[in-house]
């Protein structure tokens, strides 16, 4: 009997700028059941909460790509910082003049902090985040790293400006993202998050139902879960994984209410 959905946000919850209702309703009928029904995504709490207001889960959250274990209320319960040597290495080997935005969100206060490197990626944080999730935004690249030292956090997301490229250690892993790149620590992962959950809440992973889109999801689709649902085609590899391919996020509910008939 399935007792956990797993569900990234943008591409499944979020499309085209607003939430799929449909899908965000359908999973309140299934926590009211008794189902447990979380995220793991790239985004931090703020983001979170800026995309799908009306969204709440009913056991703890995997974000920052599984960097924090974060509760309902915005609690971090576990977080996999970078050390500070590795924040070294980037600051002595990515020379932000090739990156268009950088962001990270702090250990202890989520908000945001916004490198841009040009229009672009200034318009980028002004589309895509609210002011209230913004704790600083700088053009300036010493001020950029002091702040990822002084606050520390689990995740980086570097925009590169076409034709340049992210250099990072062994210890870290980096995932594309769209068009962005990911970078945390080696061995944290959305799937390492969502073992951590099932360890929290005394659930087993087989009986677990995860949905994804992008390359960053991959790690979902490692798990042995009886279900592990793609939706569109960014990712042939995450397609290939798939118990299920989807074309589009509408497409959801009507699976998961045949898998739910079924019993599970």
């Amino acid at each position: 009997m399935i007792q956990l959905l797993v569900c990234d946000v943008d591409g499944v919850l979020y499309k085209e700028g607003k939430p799929v209702e449909e899908t965000l309703t359908y999973i309140k009928k299934l926590q009211r059941s008794g189902v447990f029904c979380t995220l793991a995504t790239g985004m931090a709490y703020p983001r979170v909460q800026q995309k799908l207001k009306h969204f709440t889960s009913n056991c703890p959250m995997v974000l920052d790509d599984g960097g924090k274990i974060v509760a309902p209320d915005g609690t971090v319960i576990k977080s996999f910082s970078i050390p500070s040597s590795d924040i070294m290495f980037l600051v002595e080997h990515l020379d932000l003049q090739n990156i268009s935005m950088a962001a990270f969100s702090g250990l202890d206060d989520h908000r945001y902090v916004c490198f841009v490197g040009s229009e672009d990626g200034r318009q980028f944080v002004e589309r895509g985040l609210d002011k209230q999730s913004l704790l600083k935004v700088t053009d300036n690249s010493f001020q950029f790293w002091q702040a990822a030292l002084h606050y520390g956090c689990t995740r980086f997301t570097f925009k590169p400006k076409l034709g340049s490229f992210v250099t990072v250690p062994p210890t870290l892993r980096m995932v594309q993202n769209e068009d962005k790149w990911n970078v945390t620590l080696h061995g944290v992962d959305k799937s390492t998050g969502v073992v951590e959950i099932c360890k929290l809440q005394g659930l087993d992973v087989a009986n677990a139902i995860v949905v994804g889109n992008d390359f960053n999801d991959l790690p979902l689709f490692g798990l042995n879960c009886p279900y592990r649902i793609a939706i569109g085609d960014k990712s042939e590899e995450l397609i290939q994984l798939a118990t299920h391919a989807l074309a589009t996020p509408s497409e959801l509910v009507a699976l998961l209410q045949n898998i739910f008939k079924q019993g599970g």
